[in-house]
């Protein structure tokens, strides 16, 4: 007996895929929806064909579409935690004050991952799945931060006296409002220039040091 392939629509066999490989690809997929078209634009059937697949292999990975939704809303936000995003600049390894330099002045970058962020900040009003999300996608990115903040004070680059939290609560009032701004696309007049932010950057870490910092 001849065995038959399922095709593709070119004619040619469609190879079976592994079922984790293909639930990755449809968070990846979702993603890319999110951005391109917004988060409550996005579309079940749209996500489905992105990858190949029909809406029934998505349901069967998440009941309900608000199911699907929330699942890469946690995929997406992740992408923007302060550890990722200094493994995507290769500085992982770096050493504390150069994290949080390295994070500030990666914030004049556009950065499409963070905007969905800020998309879904007006749905968390009305949606309490996505709000206990992003609520927990904000107290992780806190976290992070905050450890970031409490290796620098170790290393004795940030004053003991001064709150872990409080520092940690700018950095994301700065990281948020920035993306905000270099989204609505401001006249580059008002757009500082990479030089003048991180001056200012280094004034502003400068400001919480400890009388006998080491250097950095």
């Amino acid at each position: 007996m001849t065995r038959r392939h399922a095709s593709r629509g070119d004619g040619a066999p469609r190879r079976r895929q592994d079922p984790e490989t293909t639930t990755q690809q449809l968070l990846e997929a979702a993603s890319q929806e999110f951005i391109e078209r917004g988060y409550e634009a996005a579309r079940v059937g749209d996500i489905a064909r992105r990858v190949g697949v029909t809406a029934g292999a998505v349901y069967a990975r998440w009941p309900h579409k608000s199911d699907v939704l929330v699942a890469a809303l946690e995929y997406t936000l992740e992408k923007t935690l302060p550890e990722q995003e200094l493994k995507n600049l290769g500085d992982a390894d770096a050493g504390s004050f150069e994290q949080l330099a390295l994070l500030g002045t990666n914030l004049l970058a556009f950065n499409p991952h963070k905007d969905v962020v800020t998309q879904v900040f007006g749905s968390a009003r009305n949606n309490e799945a996505i709000r206990e999300c992003l609520l927990e996608h904000l107290d992780e990115d806190a976290g992070q931060l905050s450890r970031i903040v409490d290796q620098m004070k170790e290393d004795g680059f940030v004053d003991p006296d001064y709150s872990t939290t409080a520092i940690a609560f700018l950095c994301q009032a700065l990281g948020i409002g920035a993306h905000l701004l270099i989204t609505a696309k401001l006249p580059e007049r008002r757009v500082p220039s990479e030089d003048e932010w991180n001056s200012l950057l280094a004034a502003l870490i400068g400001a919480v040091e400890p009388d006998n910092q080491p250097d950095a």
